[in-house]
């Protein structure tokens, strides 16, 4: 939950995902991604986790590639 507050309260992260998510386009189905993601990498299993950790760096470095 923290995760999708930070995505909409916290000035930096909110403009991280304002200008470079599909945010504007589908601000719902961002926040579930992102509560997924959250909880996922917070109590799923160590496997799962580290591969949908892996996915994300991949994007988050795309984004500036």
């Amino acid at each position: 939950m923290a995760a999708v507050i930070l995505e909409v309260a916290e000035p930096s992260v909110r403009s991280g995902v304002w200008d470079y998510s599909s945010f504007r386009k589908d601000a719902v189905m961002r926040l579930r991604r992102t509560g997924a993601a959250a909880m996922m990498t917070g109590y799923g299993p160590r496997p799962v986790a580290e591969r949908m950790i892996a996915r994300v760096g991949r994007r988050r470095f795309s984004a500036f590639v």
